[in-house]
């Protein structure tokens, strides 16, 4: 039945997301990360997968009088949410830095971006790598880290992740189109 392939294909997505935000807490100095998706009919992003090592597991900090769920965003929170923001940013960048979470760089605040919403006590440095699907933004790889300009240098990886992923969406859409 449709509803059995698609139940798979989450299930598939799940696994998938969950192991790739562990190794990126292995291979980079990300020592939380979370894979999200947005639901294109509720606005809402989703957790589908996370990670963190033992000093990513700093508690979230949430200004006061601020909704923030920790597995589900609204995407209408683009303005004080980085995850949000980078499902209405215009630019090209397909890995977004944030060196310094208490600077938002010039190029975002130009853009609408005002503040970063919540973040855990030890996170000093941040990076959204968005995934496309058919061109549009469908997902994004959030990564913190304790280390300020933490992911300068991996860069590169990032943006590589961001595409196998991205290349696995696509492929699991069509998976599921065949029946």
């Amino acid at each position: 039945s449709p509803r059995l392939g698609r139940k798979e294909r989450q299930e598939s997505l799940e696994r998938i997301a969950s192991h790739v935000c562990e190794k990126l807490c292995e291979l980079t100095n990300a020592e939380a990360s979370s894979f999200r998706l947005l639901h294109q009919t509720t606005g809402d992003i989703v957790e589908y997968g996370s990670f963190a090592t033992p000093l990513g597991l700093a508690p979230l900090e949430v200004k006061a009088g601020a909704s923030f769920a920790r597995t589900k965003i609204n995407i209408s929170a683009w303005t004080s949410s980085a995850v949000a923001f980078a499902f209405v940013y215009q630019g090209d960048k397909d890995v977004m830095v944030f060196s310094d979470v208490g600077r938002i760089p010039k190029e975002f605040k130009q853009q609408g971006l005002q503040e970063l919403l919540a973040c855990r006590d030890n996170t000093r440095s941040e990076a959204i790598v968005r995934i496309f699907r058919g061109g549009l933004a469908t997902a994004v790889i959030n990564v913190e880290s304790p280390i300020h300009s933490a992911f300068g240098t991996e860069r590169r990886f990032l943006e590589e992740c961001g595409a196998v992923l991205s290349d696995f969406l696509t492929r699991l859409e069509v998976a599921g189109d065949r029946a």
